[in-house]
This record gives C-alpha cells, sequence and structure tokens, in this order.
C-alpha cells in the first residue's frame, strides 16, 4: 500500500490548471514557520491552492532576515503540510532579485538556485526588473537587460531541473519605484514586448509581476503610524492583461503588494 505524499507540487501544475479562469491562487509569505499550519488547514478547508514563499531577503544561503536558509524552510513547509494531510500546494522561491546583473551577481544567484532546488522547490520567481536601459532608444532597448538576465536564469533553472516540471514568474517593471510624477507603472507595451522576446528565447512563464501602483510593506508618516492605502491601478492593469490577450500570450499576471 502506498504512502500518500504532502510534499509540494510544480507550481506549472496548478497555474496550468487555473489559467483562464476568474480565479487567484495567494502566495503567503511565511517569515514565521510556525504560522504554515493554519494557512495549509485554511485552504485545504476551502479546498484552495496555495503557494508558500520567502523571497531572497528573506531566506538565502546565509538565513535572510528570517534566519531560514532554502532547505530550512522547504523543511519546515513540509512538515506543516504533512501535519495538516493538505497536498495541493507549491513551494515557491519568490524575488530571486537581481539589481546589478554583473557576473558576479549572477554567479550567486545560481549558487541560490542550486540550494533551492536540492531543497525541493517546485516554483521560481525571477526578478530583474531593476535591470533597465534608460538610455534605450526603444521599450525593446530599454528592457534588454531584464531580458538578459531572465533568460539566462529560467534557462539555467530548466537544466537544473532536469525536465522536471516547475512554476515560472517573472518581472517587468519595478515595483514601487518612483520619478517626479509619482509611481512608474508597467506599461501594456512593456509586458507585450517583454514576454514576447522571453518567448523568443524559449522561455515560457506562467505569470507575469507588473508594477500597477502596489507596494511592498507599509507606508507610515513621520509619527510611525501606517498610513492606509488602496493603490492598484486597475484599470491598468486590465489593458496590460488585455494586451497580453491580444496578443495571444499565454502568461497570467501575478498581483504583488497591495
Amino acid at each position: 500500500m502506498s504512502v500518500k505524499s504532502f510534499s509540494p507540487m510544480p507550481g506549472s501544475a496548478i497555474l496550468s490548471a487555473l489559467a483562464g479562469q476568474k480565479t487567484i491562487v495567494m502566495a503567503a509569505n511565511v517569515r514565521v514557520a510556525s504560522v504554515a499550519k493554519g494557512i495549509f488547514r485554511a485552504a485545504k478547508d476551502t479546498d484552495s491552492a496555495v503557494f508558500m514563499e520567502l523571497a531572497r531577503s528573506e531566506c538565502d544561503l546565509k538565513g535572510g532576515y528570517t534566519g531560514m536558509t532554502p532547505a530550512d524552510f522547504s523543511k519546515r513547509m513540509n512538515d506543516a503540510a504533512a501535519a495538516v494531510g493538505f497536498d495541493v500546494w507549491a513551494l515557491h522561491a519568490d524575488h530571486i532579485t537581481i539589481k546589478k546583473g554583473d557576473a558576479a551577481e549572477i554567479e550567486s544567484t545560481k549558487q541560490l538556485i542550486d540550494a533551492q532546488i536540492a531543497a525541493g522547490y517546485t516554483s521560481f520567481a525571477i526578478d530583474a526588473s531593476h535591470l533597465f536601459n534608460f538610455e534605450g532608444k526603444n521599450v525593446r532597448e530599454e528592457l534588454d537587460p531584464n531580458i538578459r538576465v531572465t533568460t539566462e536564469l529560467a534557462q539555467y533553472i530548466s537544466k537544473k531541473m532536469n525536465n522536471k516540471e516547475f512554476g515560472l514568474e517573472v518581472e517587468v517593471g519595478e515595483i514601487g519605484r518612483k520619478d517626479n510624477s509619482g509611481l512608474v507603472l508597467t506599461k501594456p507595451e512593456e509586458a507585450v514586448t517583454f514576454i514576447k522576446a522571453l518567448n523568443e528565447n524559449g522561455v515560457n512563464p506562467h505569470v507575469l509581476a507588473i508594477a500597477n501602483g502596489s507596494t511592498h510593506g507599509h507606508t507610515y508618516d513621520a509619527a510611525g503610524n501606517v498610513v492606509e492605502q488602496l493603490s492598484i491601478d486597475i484599470p491598468q492593469t486590465k489593458a496590460i492583461a488585455q494586451a497580453l490577450r491580444d496578443n495571444k500570450l499565454n502568461v497570467g499576471i501575478a498581483q504583488h503588494g497591495i
């Protein structure tokens, strides 16, 4: 008699199954591992899928600011899933962030990815949105550094996963970046150009993270009080989604922040 597994499934299995449906999948940044059982219980009770994730800043080879390495995080999430008896979840590497794009940073990123794969991660978010060519003469040239690094890392993950299925998220538009006019939002043309270029390079992400007015974490006033926000630009988000559909690009949108 086989023993039921509560290990994470490929993120691609969840995202592909729900593609085109009017639904969302929650991704929980579980900085305090003890809450994982509660999240899994809620997902089980509501018959929902869930992604359990930590970003590079939260969880790296030295532990990040949570103190958890990829192996630590994986073990705690797997233990929680087994304790609850829940199996519709993915283990996601949130914000594998690249800010400089030089050889040293790329190499250290690959070392982190190696550790995540060894720990059993089943989904990955490459965030090279900080890489932007402000001297580019057109959208493609502006996005070229992001396209180049995202392609290299996505292909590296695919090779190291050894033909195993996995979820892939990419990002265009640095979330929270501001200029003199306020938050800089992703344009439909940027989203289309970015995904088309990745597809041409053999990279086919399941979801695209965009800058649509959201921010990470809270904003505080001078007295240290949390400033209530509702800043997501819904019309811009819909315009991006429509542009992707119009160009027959099979990718969903990942909503970051609030």
